[in-house]
């Protein structure tokens, strides 16, 4: 299964010049915040609300597989947390959302 993680294109040509990410709240959480295929547009609206576009980090389950915890939101939905950093050799590809004339966020 492939699992997805939001981030800015700053961040991300960050990451690539670094070789490894992790996000802010890394330091407070100690997990990094996933999401399934189905959970990206949804997370993008809810905590992404201010961008226009996003870089879409995709992950497969078996690079990440140590470190990952399937844990429940407030409303009791699950979703994917990476307890470790992120390097560069674990993405598998990159998408991009945007949002559309309506303001939706849309895959690209």
């Amino acid at each position: 299964m492939l699992i997805y993680h939001l981030i800015s294109a700053n961040d991300w040509a960050a990451v690539l010049e670094s070789g490894q990410y992790t996000p802010p709240s890394y330091a407070s959480e100690g997990f990094i915040h996933f999401s399934t295929e189905a959970q990206v547009l949804e997370t993008a609206k809810r905590f992404y609300n201010d961008a226009q576009e996003l870089v879409v980090l995709e992950v497969s389950e078996k690079m990440v597989k140590s470190a990952l915890k399937w844990e429940p939101a407030e409303d009791q939905t699950l979703f994917p947390h990476v307890y470790a950093p992120l390097t560069v050799d674990q993405i598998s590809d990159t998408h991009m959302i945007y949002k559309d004339a309506k303001g939706e966020w849309v895959w690209v």
